[in-house]
């Protein structure tokens, strides 16, 4: 069967990340929502196949049990598993972000919200390696195959979610109540 584009794309990125940060390990999240999430073994077979352990990759799924995603974030933390495969909406709310070095779209976010949910993962206090000083900085990876539509999506979905940002923060919108 031939490697999927996107897959293989991802998963290059991935298995370089892995390895540059591999003596801190550093884990990365994998988002993929709408439609690809039956691609989640073909793209661990791709990482396994490309040299990471295949226990160090999980799947993060809004169906897994409560159980599953206690183990999945002690392991993550832990820096033993240092890939997960996710759904946005399964990650809400998770503290993982001990050892997070990367973030990956692997597709276009749902909304705004979403985008904000998935960064949300990544840009938040807690991250050890990035407050010892360890790493420079996170990698915030967005990954598409170049279609028109797909393009316009993604704008879409970042004019939202920085809607959203300046609403919060009370530059747009503000309302006042006499």
């Amino acid at each position: 069967m031939a490697e999927d584009p996107l897959f293989g794309q991802i998963a290059q990125k991935v298995v370089r990340i892995y390895k540059k940060w591999h003596h801190l390990r550093g884990t990365q999240i994998v988002f993929l929502d709408g439609g690809v999430t039956a691609g989640y073994g073909a793209l661990k077979d791709l990482l396994v196949r490309r040299g990471i352990p295949e226990r160090q990759v999980m799947f993060a799924r809004k169906n897994d049990s409560a159980s599953h995603f206690q183990l999945l974030f002690r392991l993550v933390n832990a820096g033993k598993v240092r890939v997960v495969i996710a759904q946005t909406q399964a990650l809400l709310g998770a503290n993982i972000q001990q050892r997070l070095v990367a973030l990956h779209h692997g597709d276009v976010p749902r909304s705004g919200s979403h985008l904000q949910r998935r960064t949300g993962c990544i840009l938040r206090p807690g991250n050890m390696l990035w407050e010892k000083g360890l790493i420079p900085g996170v990698g915030i990876l967005r990954y598409t195959q170049g279609r028109p539509a797909e393009e316009r999506a993604w704008r879409k979905v970042q004019e939202e979610a920085e809607f959203m940002d300046r609403l919060l923060s009370g530059e747009e919108g503000s309302i006042r109540i006499p």
